[in-house]
């Protein structure tokens, strides 16, 4: 099987502050800027237009070998390894980038860093917290929506065992990520739509979803805003979910596709976008296929280094109950506009450019097209 292409960052990533002024840097808010003299090095060959790319997706199970000095790089920054990340790893071991021409190598990025690295250069591909970067628009950022991902958030609020309802979290310790966004903010959205206030209960930053699940477990915090796969091997470890967040918003653009207008504008990359979207599209139609489960589990497994009793549920929960979850097909209007209306009713954003300046599904139409949707 070929390795995974996970790396560290080439260059020392980029915090808050050096973002702010990057944004400050990147010209007027919403004006895409003309096409620099000199693109930078990619690595590989540059993609061939995107006529003559070979259409049609790879027969299912076959691995197309890839022959890293004939495919174009291509930078893709996460900011999580979680199983909803499972059309990456399909599309990388199954030959679905390579024959889309692209050698895909991903880095893995904490929240706070990731706009900071698609802003300066970094990247070519964010797949990106919605809120994060539409935050980032907001104070003027250079970078625009390209595609869906998650269109719900994949987030249950998860308690001790005695903990019966969300009324009962209060006075109670609430483990999050972030104080201020992400799973912090959705923690709010939640407890708020089911009768407590602020004051009620304490947010604890207790990390990322494994350490979450760890405080839990210790009882350093009595509840958890936890996603996939703690959230499952906690309901098999007998603690209880009190609320989903796709039962107070349905729709919520969790994380999509960003590129920085710099990039776009250079002649090659519309074409490597859109083979890069068209990969993403083959390897989710791969995972949909009934005869792929047991592979599937086998990568989800692999990857998140979790139990097949709880990957089994992952392939339950994203390919046979919400298969409409995973969006990297489209870009829709309504789970982006629940996230810019949430920001807004926060506080966290006050203004955004004009829709068309920021969101554009030009590209993943053109990817549908190359994979004969």
């Amino acid at each position: 099987m070929q390795g995974f292409p996970y790396r560290a960052p080439r260059a020392p990533l980029l915090g808050l502050a050096t973002l702010a002024l990057l944004v400050a840097c990147s010209g007027p808010s919403g004006q895409p800027p003309a096409a620099p003299a000199t693109a930078r090095p990619t690595g590989g060959t540059p993609a061939a237009p995107v006529a003559a790319a070979p259409t049609g997706a790879a027969a299912p199970g076959a691995t197309v070998p890839a022959q890293p000095g004939s495919l174009r790089q291509t930078e893709l920054g996460v900011v999580a390894l979680v199983s909803y990340m499972y059309p990456m790893w399909v599309a990388v071991e199954k030959g679905f980038n390579a024959q889309q021409g692209l050698n895909v190598e991903i880095t893995t990025l904490q929240t706070n860093e990731a706009v900071a690295a698609l802003v300066s250069g970094s990247l070519d591909v964010l797949m990106c917290p919605s809120d994060a970067c539409a935050t980032a628009v907001s104070k003027g950022a250079q970078m625009r929506m390209v595609n869906d991902y998650l269109t719900q958030a994949p987030y249950d609020l998860m308690a001790r065992p005695e903990i019966a309802s969300v009324a009962d979290l209060r006075g109670k310790k609430v483990g999050v990520s972030s104080l201020t966004s992400g799973s912090g903010s959705l923690a709010r959205i939640m407890l708020t739509a089911r009768g407590l206030n602020p004051e009620d209960y304490t947010l604890v930053q207790a990390g990322g979803n494994p350490a979450r699940y760890a405080a839990l477990q210790s009882g350093g915090i009595d509840a958890a805003m936890l996603s996939d796969p703690a959230n499952f091997e906690a309901v098999i470890d007998g603690y209880r979910n009190l609320l989903s967040f796709s039962e107070v918003v349905p729709q919520y653009s969790f994380s999509s596709d960003w590129v920085l207008n710099d990039w776009i504008s250079q002649a090659a990359n519309p074409d490597v976008l859109v083979r890069f979207q068209a990969a993403q599209i083959a390897a989710n139609r791969w995972a949909q296929e009934p005869t792929n489960k047991a592979a599937l589990i086998d990568m989800i497994v692999q990857h998140t280094h979790t139990s097949a009793a709880i990957a089994e549920r992952v392939y339950d929960f994203y390919i046979v109950q919400n298969p409409g979850v995973m969006g990297v097909d489209d870009l829709r209007t309504e789970p982006i506009d629940a996230v810019v209306r949430i920001l807004r009713e926060e506080g966290t954003v006050t203004d955004m450019p004009p829709t068309n300046q920021w969101r554009d599904p030009s590209y993943i139409q053109r990817a549908r097209q190359l994979v004969g949707r």
